[in-house]
């Protein structure tokens, strides 16, 4: 779990495989929690931006999403993502050994 600032662009050293991503307002212990599934795979940069209004994750225009994919991979935002924890990666990776992009693709709802 992270609390994050102003500063946080996202998350870095991700294992591959399937996660879910979910998030709620600061100060919202209690209150309505939003997620997604998300399938990575290794070296793919996912790249989603911040509605403050509706409290959601949106996807970029292509040009955006390409220019940001770009600059992760070229490390100009490195000292603005935080790195995955590994303390729980063996217990994640058995937990989530057998679910496939394919599994997620068809449990996922239509509206992401």
């Amino acid at each position: 779990m992270w609390v994050t600032n102003d500063k946080f662009m996202g998350l870095k050293l991700i294992p591959p495989g399937a996660h879910y991503i979910h998030f709620s307002e600061k100060g919202q212990d209690y209150g309505e929690r939003f997620g997604f599934f998300q399938y990575f795979t290794e070296g793919k940069v996912v790249v989603k931006q911040w509605n403050k209004k509706h409290q959601c994750f949106e996807p970029l225009s292509e040009s955006d999403e390409i220019a940001y994919s770009e600059g992760v991979r070229k490390y100009e935002f490195d000292s603005n993502l935080g790195a995955y924890s590994t303390q729980e990666l063996q217990q994640w990776v058995c937990l989530t050994n057998f679910i496939s992009n394919e599994v997620i693709d068809r449990l996922e709802p239509i509206a992401k």
